[in-house]
């Protein structure tokens, strides 16, 4: 990221805050990764369902208990959500059932389901990643057929503006989308084509893109997650080789910081992090692909 715009660099390092330890969801279970978003003071987790299920679930955690998962009903997707707020409502975004390649949308308002819309014209790999940005959402994908190439459609709350490939990106599995209110601009995070193994970045400032960067000295598997949290970019991932480790680094505004390992962490697939009241929240399916849902969290 080094002609992308910078921020002030952060004075607080990761070691100011420690984790609480993993705990398990009860009585959900889930395929792939989850997506947790905040929606009325409140984190709302989707996930597939167990074993490949295609059927969308989700549970609340309010007032520190677990709701109980629920099904959204005449869903049909494949890997993982991605859920993001907009106008006041939550619209999960997933692919089609089977591995079919498209782009599909359900909107929940607080009292029900709209019912789940294809997006047009928009074919993709693995699961999505939704951001607001300037008042819009903004989708991002791999390509079709696994194609490699990162693309995404933009959505301003009446039609949707067209899919648009990122030029010059190689990419596997999904990419992670976030919006970085420091300097105003969206950071995608992805691992590099071919399942390399390796975290790669690009900044986009609504205008232009500032070119894909390898983060160095980074070991990673399946997609990030990341999150912006007390003015740095955190970013979260399962270690390399697909070892079953949470590991993260942290952008500081300047520079990379470092990946750390968390300890006494197992996980498959990929984790989705969320901040709520004051922490970072990170929730992941569990060691060896065990279709259970854990979160630990970081204050």
């Amino acid at each position: 990221m080094s002609d992308s715009p910078k921020w002030a660099k952060s004075q607080g390092p990761i070691t100011d805050l420690h984790w609480r330890g993993d705990s398990q969801v009860p009585r959900t279970g889930l395929s792939a990764g989850p997506s947790a978003v905040l929606f009325q003071d409140n984190i709302y987790c989707f996930h597939q369902g167990s074993g490949n299920s295609g059927e969308l679930w989700f549970n609340v955690y309010e007032d520190f208990q677990w709701r109980g998962d629920q099904k959204v009903a005449n869903v049909g997707m494949s890997a993982g959500p991605s859920a993001v707020i907009f106008n006041d409502k939550v619209y999960v975004f997933h692919q089609g059932g089977g591995n079919n390649g498209e782009l599909w949308f359900n909107v929940y308002d607080g009292n029900g389901w709209w019912g789940d819309a294809r997006v047009p014209n928009t074919g993709m790999s693995a699961a999505p990643s939704a951001v607001i940005f300037h008042g819009k959402i903004y989708v991002f994908h791999q390509g079709g057929g696994n194609n490699g190439e990162l693309w995404y459609n933009v959505y301003d709350g009446g039609r949707w503006w067209g899919d648009s490939k990122v030029p010059n990106v190689g990419m596997s599995d999904s990419p992670t989308a976030t919006y970085i209110p420091y300097n105003d601009t969206i950071q995608v995070l992805h691992q590099g084509g071919g399942n390399n193994g390796e975290l790669w970045g690009n900044v986009f400032n609504g205008s232009r893109w500032f070119g894909d960067e390898k983060v160095q000295n980074v070991g990673t598997s399946t997609s990030p997650s990341a999150v912006a949290f007390d003015n740095k970019l955190f970013c979260f991932h399962q270690g390399g080789g697909l070892n079953g480790e949470l590991w993260v680094d942290q952008f500081n505004g300047e520079y990379w910081e470092g990946d750390n390992r968390v300890s006494n962490t197992g996980m498959s697939a990929d984790p989705s992090a969320v901040v709520y009241r004051g922490k970072i929240y990170l929730f992941h399916q569990g060691h060896g692909n065990n279709g259970q849902l854990w979160f630990n969290v970081l204050e």
